[in-house]
């Protein structure tokens, strides 16, 4: 406890978000956020949660720099006296009488601009050489918000089982987008939301994961504050993990992977399961996996394999394994010649998409420029053979 006579001070901050989803924002809740606090030479001092206990600091001036769920950055200075206990709000714009003005690093100017009215198409992948039309999934407008920005929720029905959705954007005269949806059924209906805004390249889109613990943390890690969002992902119970969805438990496995982690639920799965449930993201799991052990590349080029009989990741990050294994086992002269084969045909699959990625902060992939039901534009089929 400090008091007059005590040379020390305690700090402490409080967040507050409220609401569990913010349609507005596309953003979901947060009890607790990551807060750094440096010294005014911007040495890094302490890193700690908004919801954790005060600290004791010395007296003096501090600079603490908040992630907050929107994008933003609330970075500010405080001043500490002797004896001080102070409760610091976060993400609010009034000032505090110890605090300099608020600092906002703005979100991104797509939250700025509308977007023109547009159609809605689900897609599938055949393998990585074919795409079809899906008749099921069904979305709901949540809101429209000032800015023009417009959120569905969305049900991949109970039938469309074991596949990857794709859901395209299609502006009137703008070129369309198209993004992996986060969900993979497995017996039951699965639910995601896509938050539609507009942006000077075009519309974008973001997926929106149902469960807002996991969702802020794959959030985080996008954001590359891997640390936190590894926290968050792992205060999810793991016997939790499964009623949530596959989708939603490979994004828990992403901040983990990003810290070279290969344990979590989503690592535990059989690579028999990820054939059977048709995952490329699974797959390529299970084939990160054997990168820890040598003498297991032949086991690796098989389950990379299956991104031939699959089709994309629906994450970015694994996608962006996928290439990087792929490159490695290219590399590798004691690969033996049918092996060799193979990694180049998967090899020449990944970079006849990859021209057509989406470069956005969006954590599921995105193509952007390819109208999968259009004749105006190279179809799948086309881009599969195009190397060969």
């Amino acid at each position: 406890m400090t008091g007059p006579s005590d040379p020390l001070a305690r700090l402490a901050f409080s967040f507050s978000f409220g609401g569990e989803f913010n349609a507005e924002l596309g953003i979901t809740a947060a009890s607790s956020i990551p807060v750094e606090v440096r010294t005014p030479d911007l040495e890094l001092l302490l890193e700690m949660d908004s919801d954790a206990e005060p600290v004791a600091v010395e007296a003096g001036t501090y600079v603490y720099t908040a992630y907050l769920p929107d994008g933003r950055v609330d970075r500010r200075v405080i001043r500490l006296k002797p004896g001080d206990s102070a409760l610091v709000p976060l993400g609010t714009t009034d000032p505090n009488p110890r605090e300099g003005p608020p600092r906002w690093e703005p979100v991104a100017p797509s939250r700025h601009l509308t977007v023109t009215p547009f159609d809605l198409k689900y897609f599938g992948f055949v393998g990585m050489a074919e795409v079809e039309p899906l008749e099921g999934p069904v979305h709901v407008q949540e809101s429209v918000g000032t800015a023009g920005a417009t959120t569905f929720y969305i049900t991949i029905p109970e039938e469309m089982n074991r596949r990857v959705v794709f859901l395209q954007v299609s502006p009137t005269n703008e070129e369309p987008v198209c993004l992996a949806l986060p969900v993979l059924t497995v017996g039951a209906e699965a639910s995601c939301r896509v938050r539609v805004s507009g942006s000077s390249r075009g519309p974008e889109a973001t997926a929106i994961l149902v469960d807002p613990r996991a969702d802020l943390a794959l959030r985080y890690a996008q954001e590359g504050i891997t640390a936190f969002a590894r926290r968050l992902a792992e205060q999810i119970p793991y016997g939790e993990v499964p009623n949530l969805g596959m989708g939603t438990a490979l994004a828990l496995a992403i901040p983990g992977l990003r810290h070279g982690a290969t344990k979590g639920y989503a690592f535990d799965v059989s690579e028999d399961v990820a054939f059977e449930l048709r995952s490329s993201d699974l797959a390529i799991l299970a084939a990160r996996k054997t990168t820890a052990e040598p003498g297991r590349q032949a086991e690796r080029i098989r389950l990379l394999d299956g991104i031939l009989k699959f089709g994309p990741p629906i994450y970015n990050d694994l996608l962006s394994v996928a290439v990087a294994m792929v490159d490695e086992l290219l590399a590798d002269g004691r690969i033996q010649p049918d092996d060799r084969e193979r990694v180049a045909k998967l090899a020449q699959a990944l970079a006849n998409w990859l021209p057509f990625l989406d470069g956005g902060t969006g954590s599921t992939v995105t193509f952007r420029g390819l109208d999968f039901g259009g004749p105006a534009v190279p179809k799948p089929r086309e881009l599969a053979t195009a190397g060969s």
